[in-house]
């Protein structure tokens, strides 16, 4: 095969998945048309106790909807108009989740590869009563997804203070997960995923390629790891910032962390607990608080994790082969950490994590403004809002120790006069939003703990 050619794709058919209880791996095929076909593995460890008849049937339910999540990064390299469920049919509650997951989640990928989604997508679905969720009781413990950067990291110490357990799970263990986990001190569990190789084939051959939705896909591995270790909260590390887009296109808002998104939240957590696991329950912890007041904590309550977190998703992909290479230093990611943090930490300290100073270096003003919304849009990183960004510049603007740096400085002299009331960019992003899914003790102890 020397070239693929996307638009002669008629049909994306979700074929089967199958469960090894052996190895406890699950395999997830997919198709285009007759051939091209696809095959994605999740393992996970072998738990210290078997399945039961209920818990295979929860377990079920939890990997059928893994499959119809997973299929989203498989299905976006031809778009074809019509999919097809193989071995299984669905809901129209599940159709209509995964319709807007799909449209949605792809809408940066839509948005770049400038291709409407819009009526697009139809998951095929059947008028006929289906089995309400599994009531099975679940473990009342608390699983904490861990990426290795610092907003998980908040959480998980922040949670400390309750009466429940903490878990950690991730999937995939790069250094940053791994030594999370040794300074938290808490049980891990290692979700392997693998990719099928023939994606990557075909995006080398002409493929439509992009952002997918990951967070989302890695909630419903979640969700299976619910079933086999006994949990029954998953606890994200969301922000409010994760809430606003990027853009608007076609009369769609483009959200390159739409699966942040409380929007996806509310979807997903009801989606959960109405048709796959009543007592499982799903949220953001963090959803109150800006990126701004997360690094406040951060800074201020977090030391030992100072030197071994990292944000920059360039430098995570170059973990493979450079496991200490934390930073990229050149991206939006990169620069807006490094903005957040430092008005809260001491010049020198920050300068240690990140090898350099960004404020410093003349080729990084265009891309300080530029998250500061001087651009022609947000970039396309889960990065915060830009009045959070223009809050820590007028923080810094104060203070001795940053003013005579070359972006802080042009940020003083080019962008600050024309801001009216800049003090209360500062009071907006330090704000506790009540826009959340938080109980009222989650609430109070998330309060307590910025304070």
């Amino acid at each position: 095969m020397d070239t693929f050619n996307p638009k002669t794709i008629k049909e994306f058919r979700f074929l089967d998945w199958k469960f090894d209880e052996k190895t406890y791996t699950v395999y997830l095929r997919y198709a285009f048309d007759n051939d091209h076909i696809f095959t994605e593995e999740f393992s996970f460890p072998v738990p210290t106790f078997a399945l039961t008849d209920k818990k295979r049937e929860a377990l079920e339910a939890c990997l059928k909807n893994l499959h119809l999540a997973a299929g989203i990064s498989y299905y976006k390299a031809a778009i074809p108009n019509k999919i097809t469920i193989e071995n299984y049919v669905i809901s129209p509650e599940t159709a209509r989740f995964f319709n807007k997951l799909y449209l949605y989640g792809l809408g940066e990928f839509a948005y770049k590869n400038k291709v409407d989604l819009q009526g697009h997508i139809s998951f095929p679905y059947v008028n006929e009563p289906f089995p309400s969720a599994s009531k099975i009781e679940l473990g009342n413990r608390m699983a904490v997804p861990v990426g290795g950067g610092k907003d998980s990291i908040v959480t998980i110490e922040t949670l400390k203070k309750l009466s429940i357990p903490l878990l950690l799970i991730s999937v995939g263990n790069a250094s940053p997960i791994i030594k999370t986990a040794e300074v938290a001190k808490l049980p891990h569990i290692v979700i392997k995923r693998k990719i099928s190789p023939l994606i990557l084939e075909l995006n080398e051959l002409g493929a439509l390629n992009g952002h997918v939705p990951i967070s989302a896909i890695i909630s419903f591995a979640i969700a299976v790891a619910a079933v086999l270790y006994d949990f029954n909260y998953i606890v994200m590390s969301n922000e409010r910032s994760a809430n606003i887009g990027n853009l608007w296109h076609d009369g769609i808002e483009i959200n390159h962390q739409y699966s942040k998104s409380l929007e996806f939240e509310k979807d997903i957590s009801s989606y959960l607990q109405e048709n796959i696991l009543e007592n499982l329950r799903y949220f953001s912890f963090l959803r109150p608080l800006s990126e701004l007041m997360i690094s406040k904590v951060f800074c201020g309550k977090c030391q030992p994790y100072h030197d071994i977190f990292a944000s920059c998703t360039t430098a995570f992909r170059l973990t493979k082969s450079l496991s200490d290479v934390r930073w990229c230093l050149s991206c939006a990611k990169c620069r807006f950490v490094f903005a957040m943090m430092a008005p809260f930490m001491s010049k020198e300290k920050l300068i240690d994590i990140f090898g350099k100073n960004l404020l410093n270096e003349q080729e990084q003003i265009s891309g300080f403004l530029e998250i500061m919304g001087y651009g022609s849009h947000k970039p396309f990183s889960c990065i915060g809002e830009s009045e959070e960004t223009i809050a820590a510049f007028v923080i810094l603007s104060n203070k001795v120790e940053w003013q005579n740096d070359v972006v802080v400085a042009h940020f003083t002299q080019e962008i600050l006069p024309k801001l009216t009331l800049p003090d209360t960019y500062v009071e907006n992003a330090l704000l506790f939003s009540e826009n959340h899914l938080l109980e009222p003790d989650e609430k109070e102890l998330l309060l307590n703990n910025i304070n």
